[in-house]
């Protein structure tokens, strides 16, 4: 067995919180330039679980496909369902008629996991008007969403053979697809930005790597010294720490520079694979400390609800916040977050909303496509601009007009 068990580390949801609390600061202009990485942190950790997780069922003989994906669709779905729903309702009271077809036109690409391709074509994610799209960050999620579609059909045909059921087979064939990606990355990067930063074949080096860790030797196994393990586990959060607060939007990203933050990630969470009977490093105790594992926990919720308030936020002002006002933001998207970790996550995951896969999978279906239709009401309407007043229709009319954008 590669993976004799999988034991919860709630210093990985330490990192969680880490990576979530920088892309946060970020994205609210508090601190942390260069809290985008943060979204490269959660790709390595859900590439290091999500491959753990499938490879430890395989092993057993035991792993499904349609379970999993319940497992995947208890995870993400509820939760992004609701905060979609939110959003929709408080763009009908708050957006201009374009901007509520563009955000019917954004809503119907999440609801088929292709939210990616679809900010690929409209916006480039670190210009100025980015920081107005409502649902923008949800990028993340189908690219991590297209990952889990592939990544247990991949594994499922390698274990298929007992032969290949090994870690020298697993590691070239990861190791093969990371170089790959990476170096497609790194290819396309000055030509087509954008389609680098958005798309998956160009992010999945991000998620292997996480599945290379699970499946690498553990420091016992190799014989780590225990000071090289505490070297490594400081140096991996120093890593991210650098480039949260070093990085700047308007630099080249992803390319090498997302290697820092990934590399970091990575050298965290192996340092601290261990048995048993070994001790975690200092820095990983540290990242168990309860506070910061609570926010781990929501960190999902927090991703999810941190971006609307500060979007529709600057959407609607005249002069800029204030950074009390700010704060008050982000206390808001955390407050949704705690109810939304409470009421909507945590039902779904224990099964007491959802009880059976068929009602998940009815309830899942259900969402998806009420998202969807939703999504082309407000496209088909041209965002609907018997809402508004009169001159407040000619007015969105005439932002898309030559003679208004140049006067």
């Amino acid at each position: 067995m590669l993976i004799k068990k999988f034991p919860y580390r709630a210093e990985i949801d330490g990192l969680r919180a880490l990576a979530v609390i920088v892309v946060v600061l970020g994205h609210s202009g508090l601190a942390c330039r260069g809290g985008f990485i943060g979204v490269d942190v959660f790709f390595v950790i859900s590439g290091f679980l999500i491959t753990s997780l499938v490879w430890k069922d395989i092993e057993r003989d035991r792993f499904q496909i349609l379970t999993f994906w319940e497992r995947r669709a208890r995870r993400i779905a509820p939760a992004v369902y609701v905060l979609t729903f939110a959003t929709l309702i408080a763009g009908w009271l708050i957006l201009l008629p374009n901007d509520l077809k563009e955000l019917g036109d954004s809503a119907a690409a999440l609801s088929v996991f292709m939210a990616n391709m679809y900010f690929w074509h409209e916006i480039n994610y670190f210009t100025g008007n980015a920081e107005l799209i409502p649902l923008l960050h949800t990028w993340s999620l189908a690219v991590e969403e297209q990952f889990y579609f592939i990544a247990p059909l991949v594994l499922v045909g390698i274990a298929a053979r007992p032969r290949y059921r090994c870690r020298k087979v697993l590691l070239s064939v990861l190791g093969f697809a990371f170089f790959a990606s990476l170096f497609l990355s790194l290819y396309t990067i000055r030509n087509s930005p954008s389609a680098t930063f958005y798309f998956l074949p160009t992010r999945a080096w991000e998620l292997l790597l996480g599945g290379l860790i699970a499946f690498s030797p553990s420091p016992r196994r190799l014989k780590t010294p225990k000071v090289l393990r505490e070297l490594l586990s400081f140096g991996g959060i120093g890593f991210i720490f650098a480039a949260a607060f070093l990085y700047r939007p308007e630099m080249q990203f992803p390319g090498l520079a997302a290697l820092h933050p990934c590399l970091g990630t990575a050298m965290f969470i192996w340092s601290d694979m261990r048995e048993e009977d070994e001790s975690l490093t200092l820095t990983g105790g540290i990242m168990r400390w309860r506070p910061l594992v609570f926010v781990g926990l929501i960190s999902y919720s927090w991703y999810l609800w941190h971006w609307p308030f500060l979007a529709y936020a600057r959407y609607l002002e005249v002069e800029p916040r204030t950074t009390a006002e700010i704060v008050g933001l982000v206390a808001a998207g955390f407050g949704c977050a705690v109810l939304s970790w409470r009421y909507v996550e945590r039902p779904f995951r224990k099964q007491s909303l959802g009880t059976t896969r068929n009602r998940m999978f009815v309830w899942a279906s259900v969402g998806l496509l009420a998202i969807l239709l939703l999504g082309i009401v407000y496209s088909a309407g041209d965002g609907w601009a018997s809402r508004v007043p009169g001159n407040i229709e000619k007015f969105s009319k005439a932002e898309h007009e030559m003679s208004f954008i140049e006067d």
